[in-house]
Formats: C-alpha cells, structure tokens, sequence
C-alpha cells in the first residue's frame, strides 16, 4: 500500500524472478503502479504499474481474460477533494498515460480502487463481524484507520465478490514488502481467490512473495 513505510528484507539478497502468462488463472486481475494522489510516481512505483500493464498485454495477446487495476491512496487529501465524491474521472499521472498509450490500452479499461473507499469497507465489515481490527494513525487526518493488512483484504474481497478467480498483485518494496499486509492470510478475511503478489525495486527488479 501506499503512504506506509515498512521494514523489507535487502533485495540484493536474493534472485529476481519473472512474472509470466504462465501463472495466469483467468478471469484474473492485475494490480499495479499504487500511488499516493498528491504526489506525482515514483520510480518503483512507475515500474510497478508497467509491470502490470506488460503482463495485462501479454494476456490479452494470448486471449486472456484479465482487467487491469491500480490502487490509488486518496487519504492524504480531504475527502471533499477526492475524485470519488466529487464525480470527477480519477486523472492518471501523465507517466502512467504514456505507459498505457504504449500497450495499446484504453485509459477507460483501467479500473480504479480507491483506499479510503476500501478502508471504509474493512471497518464496516469489522462492525458487521463485532470484531475489532488493528489500527494506525493517519499523519495527514490524525484519524486512526485500518492497518495496510485490512485494507488489503477489502480489496481481495471485493474482487472474490465480482468474481474474479485470482487476483496479481505488482506492489513496491518499500511500501508493501513481504513482511506486510499484502497476504491474503494477514488479511483477516476468508479469501478463496488465487492471490499472487511481487514487489518491485527501482532498478525494475521483481521479486516473489516467498523470497
């Protein structure tokens, strides 16, 4: 997730891997390039998101059935200011366009999530469950929210609800290494779907979840 900072294992440690149609459990959804909103991308999270968006053209090629996604951290802006409620089409970062324009994809094909939508769900749900679910503080709000792990599994959840048979995730090491929430069993919800995530450096390297 974006906007939370983590201890990672030093990706020099150990092999890169590929990300290959070969792992591809249709219909799949392929996660990428996650960024906060009021910054502009960050080089690792540029190659995430055209990790994500190879992969999608390498499945579409081989008639694949695969929807392209990028998760988008709208919490550090008020919530008057987000694109969900003021109606507005979400404005990819010119960057992203470039890579989409390159693989031949529609802008209009890319499905957005937005995190304050899917940190709304995951407390619903826990008030539906009465459960009570971990907690860090906001440093833009100074409201407390769902941990990475929790918001991590409303997404995975509502993916499983629309259908979708497994879900790749393409996240940074810096934000979401192996350590954190992006497993589906860290989530906190029963998750059947196929949950496959990598973690890229700046350099465009990938690595797997169980390096």
């Amino acid at each position: 997730m974006t906007g939370i900072t983590c201890t990672v294992k030093t990706p020099g440690m150990f092999k890169p891997v590929d990300v290959s149609s070969k792992i591809v459990k249709t219909p799949a959804f392929i996660q990428g390039g996650s960024h906060r909103i009021d910054k502009g991308p960050r080089t690792d999270e540029l190659q995430s998101f055209r990790k994500a968006v190879e992969l999608h053209r390498k499945c579409l090629d081989e008639g694949l059935q695969t929807t392209l996604g990028c998760m988008v951290n709208d919490l550090a802006i008020p919530s008057k200011e987000r694109p969900k409620n003021t109606g507005t089409p979400y404005q990819f970062p010119e960057e992203y366009l470039k890579i989409l324009q390159e693989a031949r994809i529609p802008i209009a094909e890319v499905v957005v999530f937005y995190e304050s939508s899917l940190r709304n769900g995951a407390s619903q749900d826990a008030r539906r469950r009465g459960v009570k679910i971990a907690e860090t503080m906001n440093e833009y709000t100074g409201f407390p929210v769902p941990v990475c792990a929790s918001i991590m599994g409303r997404f995975y959840k509502t993916l499983e609800e629309q259908g979708f048979a497994q879900v790749i995730g393409v996240y940074t090491l810096m934000d979401c290494g192996p350590e954190k929430g992006a497993k589906k069993e860290r989530s906190g919800y029963d998750i059947k779907m196929d949950v496959v995530n990598f973690y890229m450096d700046a350099k465009g390297n990938v690595y797997d979840e169980h390096f």
